[in-house]
C-alpha cells in the first residue's frame, strides 16, 4: 500500500467515525448485544486505540526495533471510565491525534 492510499484511508475513516460522536445520549448508551460494549464505550476505545497507535508510530519511526507494548482493552475501559468520559472531548482527541498522525506520516 502506498503512502497516498494510507493517507486517504486515514482521512476517510476519520470522516466515517466522527458522526457517531453526535449520537443521542440514548444511542450512546445502547450496545449491539447483551453484555457487549455500548456505543460510548466503543468510541472511547477507538480514541484510545488511535492515541496508542499514534504513539507506536512515533516510537517505530524514531526508534526502529522498539518493542510494541500491548494494552488490555477491558482494563482500560474500566480504569479510564469509558461510561463517564466526555464524548465531545473524546471526539476532539481523536481528531487531533489523527490529524497529527496524518501530518507526521505525510
Amino acid at each position: 500500500m502506498n503512502k497516498a492510499t494510507v493517507l486517504r484511508s486515514l482521512k476517510r475513516s476519520l470522516e466515517l467515525i466522527i458522526p457517531f460522536f453526535d449520537s443521542t445520549p440514548e444511542l450512546l448508551r445502547r450496545s449491539y448485544a447483551p453484555g457487549k460494549w455500548t456505543l460510548r464505550q466503543l468510541l472511547c476505545h477507538v480514541v484510545d486505540s488511535e492515541v496508542v497507535f499514534h504513539a507506536r508510530c512515533r516510537h517505530v519511526l524514531s526508534e526502529p526495533g522498539v518493542a510494541v507494548v500491548p494494552f488490555d482493552q477491558d482494563k482500560w475501559a474500566r480504569t479510564l471510565m469509558y461510561t463517564q468520559r466526555d464524548i465531545m472531548l473524546m471526539r476532539r482527541l481523536l481528531v487531533s491525534s489523527r490529524e497529527s498522525l496524518i501530518e507526521l506520516l505525510d
